[in-house]
């Protein structure tokens, strides 16, 4: 009787704690399930979030992002008393080179030009794709000088990826137009007017012969 009591204490405590055991396992399961599902909802979150703010082709900011930072940068400008420069950037007769090689290859090259102008860019710097093949950077605490330097060395940068523009009407390679505008202290402006003189600046770069800068 010791001896089957004995057996029985140690047959029910067994069982006692597998049934324990279980529970504890199906709750530490739920709650990696549920950890996991909540790594996945805000992975999914993340990736909206970056959907809504950039450009799938060539993975910079879109132009709604732009706005908004630009308004930012603007305000903060206005608030230090610093300087703000825009640079409009433009792809030179990129029609052309859609039409005669084909919109894929025309992708290709409006994704290697975003890929260079972020590139010649500092990390402070800001760049969106504005529409089809114009781009917009802007350089906070850059005066027209050293907003210059930036579009220069980024026209250079263009110029060295040599991509083949058969249809290019003044050179044989890719290349780019610039408007650049400044706000300043002594110069200040409205953020609309700010951006309309950039446009403005790159409207005359097309119109005296492209591949080149005007402030």
């Amino acid at each position: 009787m010791i001896g089957r009591t004995f057996i029985g204490s140690l047959l029910l405590g067994f069982s006692i704690s597998v049934m324990l055991n279980s529970k504890e396992q199906r709750i530490f399961i739920k709650s990696k399930i549920s950890e996991i599902d909540e790594k996945i909802l805000r992975l999914q979150a993340s990736e909206l979030l970056h959907l809504s703010q950039h450009d799938e082709l060539t993975n910079v900011s879109n132009r709604r992002t732009f706005e908004e930072m630009f308004t930012h940068y603007y305000n903060l400008a206005c608030k230090e008393s610093t300087s703000l420069s825009v640079l409009f950037i433009d792809i030179d007769y990129f029609k052309n080179y859609n039409d005669f090689y084909g919109h894929q290859m025309g992708d290709q090259v409006i994704s290697e030009v975003a890929k260079t102008i972020k590139s010649s860019i500092r990390h402070m710097d800001f760049i969106a794709r504005y529409g089809g093949e114009e781009f917009v950077v802007l350089l906070p605490n850059s005066d027209v000088d050293q907003a210059y330097l930036v579009a220069s060395r980024i026209s250079r940068a263009v110029d060295e990826l040599s991509i083949h523009h058969e249809k290019s009407e003044i050179n044989p390679y890719i290349t780019i137009s610039v408007g650049l505008a400044v706000y300043t202290v002594e110069y200040p402006v409205s953020a609309n007017q700010l951006l309309s003189f950039a446009d403005q600046a790159l409207y005359r770069a097309k119109a005296c012969g492209r591949h080149q800068i005007c402030r």
